[in-house]
């Protein structure tokens, strides 16, 4: 053994599981169990996290769940993936995602779990795929470590439990990557082109946030496809247009339908699902500029509503920030492993291929390297970006980590400057976890101190022994760092294991322990609660009402979002119009329109916040960026101004020419005699109702 390699036995054993590992090497016979049996317990580890409790989030998100039960009343309303059973406004996303749901409820009944189970079941099946992926290039050891790391993601657990299209997204996007994998090696067009039909079929499911991938793969192409420089650029054209095809279908079918023969596009300015995808899915989640009927984008602090809507992104995802994936309010999400993945990067860097064409190694680093860092820049700067967007880039994430890992721990064993990467970024990365820890005191005191010490004795280990090799019992230092990664596994198992055991919020997704809320998190809640009143439930009392007094109206309530909708759709079954789409700003009706609609009775009972939000407690310096007031007006029926500024001239008709319906006109749950009803003036997140059918 020599000094250039002071733990050659553990460099020896990598080494053979590489050259095992390839698909192109005959396997050894014993060699196949023990990764066999790895993959089973990390899936069983996945599906444990996926599936257990699943039940108790309810139906997950509401508006979509409302959606996915109006969908199923009519075959119109499942194309346009209707909000509401009468067709007035679609939910502001692509339609696979929740053509799958429908499906889904359709076979098995429509229950909160027929429409968590496809998420839930694409993230196991992404796990499986990503360790498909890592080891065809990487080998079987990286492959393991890759999936776990991705098993317990904390953000990827959270968000596989609940019905938003994001895990749908990724096992797509992965599968794309195999096509592109396997396009680059052989050069055959068709792989190439039905990797592009793929992310197509990503752009169906959350629109532009699917070609966050198309740097890494075009890249991929142009430098590893066995082929000349023409042929390539040819053949990347050509899955240019199959991937326009595919994903301006939908689309271009919707906005090619009359409006008088279809919903409205939810929070879209011009009714046009183009916009969509381009305005309000896309420009503004990087710049955060607001979209109104008039068309111009409205920026940060233009008014009270602008800077609500921004504010309420930032307190979710933080202030764009090189860093920003280890602050507040994304670290305990998905910060864990990153700077282990950016010294993969180094490494990778330093170790440039000097022949062509690429091995499966370089296709590897280069697809990884540039889709880890084109999400990173991203993510860092949008604006207006929710925080569980950020499953995207945890296979990246995930991938680098695990190719870091192993590359480190080989160059560890090797003369010149890489060799000294290993111990720092086992340093570095737990100095980073215990960063992220500092916002949890709870898990602080104890959790902190044994993944630091761990890794530091670690790193300490490996340094010596590199220095003195020929004096120190260098066969620890292999265990040492298979410690350390344990060590540095804890924090996202943690957060991860806590997430099935308690209540996601619908709305908020985060995962890990409930007790360790963060005043951010508490201020979110509250601002959204506040400018959209949090409606997971309808009071009973209220319900009855309803029913009894409808009549032969079409609608059972005008509500001006479809946050407030949402939860009496899935309770009557029965169609209640959200008169500004998701968050009420949405101009689909004007004030003669609805009028119309009082007139010939498709409308009657219309209900809305009390005007008065509010803002005591939040953080000063982010109550600055809003640009307006603390807006201090008390509800008063006929004189209030209401905070949706596109509603108000119907707002100014309603108040004047309807009857205001006083909360003791309702009788209280009889089950429940002293519970309060949902519609009482007053307080700060009031609601109101109106009866407009003394006007006609």
């Amino acid at each position: 053994m020599s000094m250039s390699d002071p733990h050659g036995e553990y460099t020896i054993a990598i080494q053979q599981a590489a050259t095992e590992d390839s698909p192109r090497a005959p396997a050894r016979s014993g060699a196949k169990a023990w990764p066999s049996l790895a993959l089973a317990l990390i899936l069983l580890l996945s599906i444990f996290l996926n599936f257990f409790n699943l039940t108790q989030n309810g139906y997950g998100n509401p508006y979509y769940a409302a959606a996915v039960k109006s969908m199923l009343t009519s075959w119109h309303n499942f194309f346009f993936v209707s909000l509401d059973s009468g067709g007035f406004v679609m939910i502001d996303k692509p339609p696979l995602a929740f053509w799958l749901q429908a499906s889904s409820a359709g076979l098995f009944g429509f229950s909160g779990l027929s429409l968590l189970i496809p998420e839930a079941l694409a993230g196991v099946a992404s796990v499986a795929i990503l360790y498909i992926l890592v080891r065809r290039s990487f080998g079987t050891t990286t492959g393991l470590l890759a999936a776990l790391a991705l098993a317990i993601t904390p953000i990827c657990i959270v968000t596989d439990r609940s019905n938003t299209p994001d895990s749908l997204l990724v096992l797509v996007t992965l599968l794309a990557t195999w096509m592109i994998f396997l396009a680059t090696e052989t050069g055959k067009l068709r792989w190439l082109l039905l990797s592009a039909l793929l992310l197509g079929i990503g752009f169906n499911i959350k629109m532009l946030q699917a070609y966050l991938v198309i740097p890494a793969f075009a890249l991929l192409y142009l430098l590893g496809a066995p082929l000349r420089l023409r042929t390539r650029l040819l053949h990347l054209a050509l899955a240019g247009v199959v991937l326009a095809l595919i994903s301006l279908s939908w689309i271009v079918a919707v906005d090619l339908t009359p409006v008088t023969q279809r919903p409205y596009v939810g929070s879209s300015p011009s009714n046009s699902e183009i916009d969509l995808a381009f305005g309000y899915n896309g420009i503004q989640r990087l710049l955060g500029f607001l979209f109104h009927s008039s068309g111009v984008a409205a920026p940060l602090g233009g008014s009270l509503y602008n800077g609500m809507t921004l504010l309420i992104a930032i307190l979710e995802a933080g202030l764009p920030s090189p860093i920003r994936v280890f602050n507040q309010q994304l670290g305990s999400q998905i910060g864990w492993l990153v700077p282990l993945a950016v010294y993969g990067l180094i490494v990778a860097i330093g170790r440039r291929q000097k022949r062509a064409p690429l091995t499966r190694e370089g296709q590897g680093m280069i697809l990884w390297g540039t889709w880890f860092l084109t999400m990173l820049i991203f993510f860092s700067l949008a604006l207006n970006i929710h925080t569980y967007y950020l499953v995207m880039l945890a296979p990246a994430i995930c991938a680098l980590a695990a190719i870091g890992l192993l590359k480190l721990w080989a160059a560890y064993g090797k003369p010149g400057w890489r060799g000294w990467l290993l111990p720092l970024a086992l340093a570095n990365t737990a100095a980073c976890q215990w960063f992220i820890l500092t916002y949890y005191p709870g898990w602080r005191s104890w959790l902190s101190p044994l993944i630091l010490v761990v890794c530091i004795l670690a790193a300490l280990l490996l340094v010596v022994a590199r220095l003195f090799a020929k004096r120190q019992n260098i066969a620890l230092t292999g265990p040492a760092t298979s410690v350390a990664l344990l060590a540095l596994l804890i924090g996202p198992a943690i957060w991860s294991c806590a997430t099935p055991l308690q209540v996601s919020s619908p709305l908020l997704l985060r995962a890990g322990p409930a007790a360790q809320a963060t005043g951010y998190e508490e201020a979110t809640e509250k601002l959204m609660n506040s400018f959209i009143p949090d409606s997971t439930r309808v009071d009973p009392a209220l319900e009855r009402y309803l029913l009894a007094h409808q009549g032969q109206t079409r609608y059972l309530l005008v509500t001006l979002n479809g946050v407030t909708a949402a939860p009496l759709i899935l309770d009557t079954a029965k169609p209640v119009m959200a008169l500004g789409g998701f968050i009420g700003i949405d101009p689909i009706l004007s004030q003669q329109q609805f009028k119309a609609l009082v007139a010939q009775n498709v409308v009657r009972y219309i209900m809305v916040p009390a005007p008065k939000i509010d803002l005591r407690g939040l953080p000063p310096q982010l109550l600055k960026m809003m640009g307006g007031s603390d807006n201090k007006q008390q509800a008063r029926p006929g004189k209030a101004k209401i905070v949706y500024p596109l509603q108000s001239q119907i707002m100014d008709w309603v108040f004047s020419s309807c009857t205001y319906v006083k909360p003791t006109e309702l009788q209280p749950d009889s089950a429940n005699p002293d519970q309060a009803i949902s519609i009482k003036p007053g307080g700060a997140l009031s609601q109101i109702m109106f009866d407009c059918a003394s006007h006609h």
